[in-house]
Order: C-alpha cells, then structure tokens, then sequence
C-alpha cells in the first residue's frame, strides 16, 4: 500500500498508457460531487481496469483533497490494518492496537472536509465498519456490485474493439489487421492488451507473432482449466509471460558463459 500524501498526489499514480475511460471518468465525478454524492463501487471483472481509472480520477482530482489513502480491502485483517496506518497521519489513537486505531480514524475523516479514502478489492465483510459517515469521498474497487450497501454503483466494462486495437498499435492512425485480430482474441480486457502491448515492446514480438503464441498457451489452458474466456485468457497471459521470462533466463546465461570464456572451444 502506497502512504497518505497530503496535497499533490493522493493515491498510487496509474499506468502511463491508461487511455479510453473518459466516459467512466466523468461518470465518477458526477457520482462523486453531485448534490446527493456517497461512497461509489466500481465493479467489474478482473482485469478490466477498475484500480486504474481509480488512480487516475484521483490524480486529476488532488487539488480537491488535503488527505487521501488507498487501503488494499479483500479481507478484514487487511483493511483494518491499511486504515490504521492513517491514524498517525491525523493525529489520533496513539499507541493503540490496529482495530481502535482504524475506529478512531473513522470517526476523525467524519468530522472533517476534503478527504478521499480508496477501498481497493473491496469485499462487503472487509469495509462494513470501515466507511466514514460524512465528510469526504469514498470510493471502493470490487468485483461485486454489492460491496458495500450505502455505496452508488458503476460498472467498469471492456474496452469498445477500435480503442481495444488502437491501443496496441499506437504508432498507426488506424490499426493495423493483426491489431484487431489480437484485440478481438483477447476479449478486449485492458489487462490482457495492456500485458501484450508491454510484452511486444520489451521482446521485439509482432502482434502476429503474439497471438500465435497466445493461441498456444490458450488452448492447452482451456483443455486444463474448462473456464470462461477471460479466465482463459488470464491463465494464458501469466503462461506467456513466464515463458518469456525463461528465455530471457536462458539468453543471459548463455550470454555471460561466452564472456567468462571467449576463447573456449566451441567442441570442449
């Protein structure tokens, strides 16, 4: 978990190639500071970008906040455990165990103004105590609509086929075919296109090439797995990476053998 920042930068900063979420942005501002504003859950699949488009409408909002803390939420022990870190930040509950001290920084973000306070991976258990009841805003990341019972709700989607494609060939006006076919094989999840753009770039791949590879890996975790298509499409992402790791591995080793010995014979 990243620390409470006063000022400038109130949460963890988002990928630089975070694009095509204005509409979601501005629907979670008009949540956020409309005339009956509450705390928001954005929910959605893994993957499909809740986290980040958090960090980025808190970025372009940190003028609006004097205080602000992301706490990781999928579990209870967790939450409690980020939240109480901000008690020393506002000054309350010293020298008290994590349970009193996240209590006490409830009560204190309820008697005051400008804050944001961030649930990542929310789970209703988790944040069911944990939400100030006034004051500032909250907003909760979850793969349940129902993570919290007071908050508004907004779905985070799939990227739309032109951003998905546009996105993994940035340096074409308009994508190329083999951008397409891999937007398309990939169900459009930011996560998956996110991973095959950086993935390309650092290893030199084409997108054909790519999705060849992905191909692969997809249908033997289908075999295994017998899952959904963007659970298949997660198992084979971390397949493809670790492969790349491997040859990376590989590539080094070899490479620092041949410097060690430059003049070894090639049948020793």
């Amino acid at each position: 978990m990243e620390p409470a920042t006063t000022g400038r930068a109130p949460v963890p900063r988002p990928v630089a190639t975070f694009t095509a979420r204005d509409t979601d942005l501005g629907t979670l501002t008009r949540a956020l500071t409309g005339p009956v504003a509450g705390p928001v859950t954005l929910h959605g699949i893994p993957g499909v970008g809740k986290t980040q488009l958090t960090r980025v409408w808190a970025h372009q909002h940190a003028d609006s906040y004097g205080i602000a803390w992301q706490a990781r939420a999928a579990d209870p022990l967790t939450a409690v455990a980020d939240l109480a870190q901000l008690a020393d930040r506002l000054d309350v509950a010293p020298n008290t165990d994590q349970e009193t001290a996240a209590a006490a920084v409830v009560e204190a973000l309820s008697g005051r103004q400008g804050w944001l306070l961030v649930f990542d991976d929310a789970s209703p258990d988790a944040v069911r105590l944990l939400l100030p009841h006034r004051g500032g805003h909250v907003v909760l990341t979850s793969r349940s609509p129902n993570s919290a019972p007071v908050a508004a709700t907004q779905k985070v989607g799939l990227f739309a086929p032109q951003p998905a494609a546009a996105f993994l060939d940035p340096h074409h006006v308009l994508p190329t075919d083999a951008a397409v076919r891999l937007a398309e094989r990939l169900g459009y999840l930011p996560l998956a296109l996110e991973q095959a753009r950086a993935y390309c770039a650092a290893t030199g791949r084409s997108l054909d090439g790519y999705l060849a590879d992905y191909r692969q890996t997809a249908a033997a975790a289908t075999r295994q797995l017998q899952c959904g298509h963007h659970s298949t499409c997660r198992y084979a992402l971390r397949r493809c990476a670790l492969d790349q790791v491997r040859r990376s591995a590989r590539e080094r080793h070899q490479l620092a053998r041949q410097r060690r010995s430059p003049h070894q014979s090639q049948f020793l």
